[in-house]
């Protein structure tokens, strides 16, 4: 990967190539090592729409994994192993992604022709209010999008908490809406009584530093 090159919108974050350099690749070693560490990339979510033959994905920051010998309860469970598992954002100090921007995207790539048909900046990091280059930046995400037979592309995961609606033809964004906790799940939409609707549960991510709840949020898409 090579040293990570921070845009310095914060000072203190002038740190994190620092901080970077600790980070080792590292395989996990047969029955030796207690602290292990390795990274993973992206790991995006994608929806398929067949009409149009268009992959939409969102695509997001690296992130660190950490391999722990199996002594706490709160890491994640692989079971059938001597690990835990805990991973975070690699984030620099101030919360903002250790590397340049964009930092979250969502794209439609065509299966036909393997050429990216529209991509644009998805959610706006906390904390760059003055900064106005922040919107085409976009946020470190977590979920995926859906795609209705309509047309319209549905995705929350920014840590800005709101849930938006996007044109599949142009990536155009049409609709966006505030949660009451952050959007980090895939959507779901449904019909009943002649009506359909759009579902999200917006309980947060406490990795992500969201809010968090039990909120679960329905809209009733326009006839």
């Amino acid at each position: 990967m090579g040293e990570l090159d921070h845009p310095n919108v914060v000072p203190v974050d002038r740190l994190t190539k620092q901080g970077h350099r600790r980070l080792e690749v590292a395989q996990l070693p047969e029955g030796r090592g207690e602290d292990p560490q390795t990274r993973e990339f992206g790991r995006p979510s994608a929806v398929f729409e067949p009409e149009r033959q268009l992959l939409v994905v969102n695509t997001h920051m690296p992130m660190w994994v950490q391999l722990a010998r199996r002594t706490r309860a709160d890491q994640g469970n692989q079971q059938g192993t001597p690990y835990t598992m805990s991973r975070a954002p690699l984030v620099a100090p101030s919360g903002l992604p250790c590397n340049q921007p964009p930092w979250g995207l969502l794209t439609a790539v065509d299966l036909g022709t393997g050429a990216v048909a529209w991509e644009v900046s998805l959610g706006r990091m906390r904390g760059l209010d003055q900064v106005a280059e922040a919107d085409r930046w976009g946020s470190i995400n977590f979920g995926g999008p859906i795609v209705t037979a309509g047309g319209l592309v549905f995705i929350a995961a920014a840590t800005d908490e709101k849930l938006r609606g996007y044109d599949i033809e142009t990536g155009r964004e049409l609709w966006q809406a505030a949660l009451p906790g952050g959007g980090q799940a895939t959507p779901m939409t449904y019909t009943a009584g002649g009506r359909q609707y759009l579902l999200i549960a917006a309980g947060g991510h406490s990795s992500l530093g969201t809010t968090l709840g039990d909120h679960v949020v329905a809209y009733a898409l326009p006839h």
